[in-house]
């Protein structure tokens, strides 16, 4: 629970560093760059302090890479949503992608659960349109064009099926963990990289630290949900990490960064909240 406890903070934090970075008008894909080196590197000094041998199953390579890109292509969407829409409303559609694993488990994996963990996963779904249905300021950069909604549809798909992908690798039991995602950063380098040079202007020193403090949320965050879907079934994870999560971001975001939370938005973290109570009874 402690490893799913990190993996949701974690992934909240990764918005919150984000968009603080770019109010202090940083360079968001060299953030985004510095950000996925940071990551790898940690991914490989893991590997190495581990003692494990470094090769690896083709599993592990092909589906780490596959995840890598739809990281790269998801950070690309979320850098605009962030101006367009904030952290909060960005945060919630990418994290309603839950839908995607959850619906796997049920129906390629057979999972099943508790009653009340039951109980907690459909609260969870609850919550999430609560909180992402919140209207958006009425100005003229936050309003939802159909450009904006396309961009939002296509977060939703590119994080459920990196979620998706990562829940199959678990499956596979190789526990190469460590390699899955350097492999997923690495290859995540190299399309960010092509986003970085067709926008590297404006790029400079103070982008590092952010970037560096985006890699390790990013890092711990992907080792936290890999380890916890070693342990507990994808049927509970997903919502707890979304659900919780988007509490975590909903506040942290109207405390940096004064972003409005609506009274749909607080009926959702109500929810939320109680979600997160029966998911961690047996």
């Amino acid at each position: 629970m402690l490893a799913l406890m990190a993996a949701t903070v974690f992934s909240s934090a990764f918005g919150l560093v984000l968009g603080a970075a770019m109010r202090r008008r940083c360079n968001p894909w060299a953030v985004g760059m510095v950000n996925y080196v940071t990551a790898t590197a940690m991914q490989l000094a893991r590997h190495a302090l581990s003692g494990a041998p470094w090769e690896a199953a083709p599993q592990t390579l092909w589906m780490g890479a596959s995840v890598g890109v739809l990281y790269a292509v998801n950070y690309v969407l979320f850098v605009p949503l962030l101006s367009r829409r904030g952290v909060s409303i960005t945060s919630a559609m990418s994290r309603l992608a839950v839908i995607m694993p959850m619906l796997a488990s049920l129906i390629l994996w057979h999972e099943r659960a508790t009653l009340p963990q039951t109980a907690g996963g459909v609260l969870s779904l609850i919550a999430l349109p609560l909180l992402t249905l919140a209207p958006a300021p009425r100005s003229a950069e936050h309003k939802l064009d159909l450009g904006t909604a396309a961009l939002l549809v296509a977060l939703l798909l590119g994080n459920g099926f990196s979620m998706v992908i990562t829940k199959t690798y678990e499956r596979t039991g190789l526990n190469q963990q460590a390699l899955f995602l350097a492999a997923l950063f690495g290859t995540a380098i190299l399309v960010c990289g092509l986003a970085w040079w067709r926008n590297r202007k404006g790029s400079g020193p103070r982008d590092i630290l952010p970037g560096m403090a985006l890699g390790a949320t990013n890092a711990l965050a992907n080792a936290g949900l890999v380890a916890a879907l070693t342990s507990l079934p994808a049927i509970l994870v997903f919502p707890f990490y979304s659900a919780f999560g988007l509490v975590f971001t909903a506040v942290a975001a109207r405390l940096m960064f004064g972003e409005r939370i609506s009274r749909l938005e607080r009926l959702g973290i109500v929810v939320a909240v109680a979600a997160v109570a029966l998911v961690n009874l047996q």
